[in-house]
């Protein structure tokens, strides 16, 4: 079943982070959304390539078997990987998702300005992989990439205004003990 792949997988990726290594399930469904996202701009990359030198054809962006997608797939897993690497030794990520388990039982404010915008960022991946299938099954490369890029984008800028947020109240908490001593 091809056609559910991205968004069973997005689906198994936001229970898996919940359930297994305990997120709250909106930064779950914000950092699968983003991964999504960025890995399908790095597979459209890998195949664009592998289509300019030969090594696949434009049909085969639909094909779910075949030395070309299994070339395909092999380089976007490998870089993949050495991405991963370069981020985890720079500390590249997102920053302002505390390490998990995180504490359900404190209660949170889904309408602070902050959650709202990781609210909205999870959404936008989420239509984002369900626009995919359509523009995958159609073989419309460009307009995937634009959207996947466009929608990666939004949630960069989304993770970097949360790292500013978290630093602003960092040192707001931080004025306010100074006051008070």
């Amino acid at each position: 079943m091809p056609k559910f792949d991205f968004p069973l997988q997005y689906l198994l990726m936001v229970l898996f982070l919940r359930f297994g290594l305990g997120i709250k399930t909106y930064l779950a469904a914000f950092s699968a959304g983003s991964g999504l996202t960025a890995y399908i701009n790095l597979q459209l990359f890998v195949y664009i390539f592998a289509n300019f030198f030969g090594v696949a054809q434009p049909g085969v962006i639909s094909d779910t078997a075949g030395s070309s997608i299994y070339v395909i797939q092999l380089a976007s897993i490998f870089t993949a990987y050495f991405i991963s690497f370069v981020m985890g030794k720079y500390n590249f990520g997102f920053s302002f998702i505390i390490q998990p388990p995180h504490d359900f039982l404190k209660g949170e404010n889904y309408l602070s300005p902050l959650n709202k915008m990781f609210i909205i960022g999870s959404l936008i991946s989420f239509v984002t992989i369900l626009v995919t299938l359509y523009m995958l099954y159609n073989s419309n490369t460009i307009g995937l990439l634009s959207i996947s890029l466009l929608t990666f984008g939004i949630s960069y800028f989304l993770s970097e205004k949360g790292d500013y947020e978290d630093a602003r109240n960092a040192i707001e908490a931080h004025r306010i003990r100074n006051k008070e001593s």
